[in-house]
């Protein structure tokens, strides 16, 4: 599950920084050394697409494997501690994220809630014991509920 934001951030930081410092020997100007010396840009997009398909994977397999809303959890935890020691260490200050980005954000949360909603239908279906379902019914309840309240009294 998701794993790929302390790739992201595990860069040769070091190798990089090392041919600038030897690359800045040639440079004629300050303003040039200044440039060579400058940290990378941080890819804010590849981060938050990491994040959502963290939470997607969760959301779509814990009805079948429960325990993996803790590897969920540990690998984001992990990733978000890794992002801020990147950005202390090795990256420019990222730039901050719009409206535009969370609301595409929630639009995506939301059908991936209706899918582990569908999954929670076909793990009680399947389960090999009395599953209560009930808790299913509520959650699709609940969603249909968050779904008129986002169009009509939240735009």
């Amino acid at each position: 599950v998701g794993g790929a934001e302390p790739l992201q951030v595990l860069q040769p930081a070091a190798l990089i920084s090392l041919v600038k410092s030897r690359l800045s020997m040639f440079a004629t100007s300050y303003a040039a050394i200044a440039k060579l010396r400058e940290p990378p840009e941080m890819l804010i997009g590849n981060l938050y697409a990491a994040l959502v398909s963290s939470i997607t994977l969760c959301m779509i397999y814990a009805p079948f494997y429960p325990p993996i809303f803790a590897l969920s959890a540990g690998c984001i935890s992990l990733g978000y501690m890794a992002t801020k020691i990147a950005i202390c260490k090795w990256y420019r200050n990222p730039p901050s994220l719009d409206e535009e980005m969370m609301e595409q954000m929630r639009s995506v949360l939301e059908v991936v809630l209706l899918i582990h909603i569908g999954a929670l239908f076909l793990a009680g279906h399947n389960a090999d014991f009395a599953y209560p379902i009930g808790p299913t019914y509520a959650a699709l309840a609940l969603w249909a509920v968050y779904m008129l309240a986002d169009s009509f009294l939240l735009d």
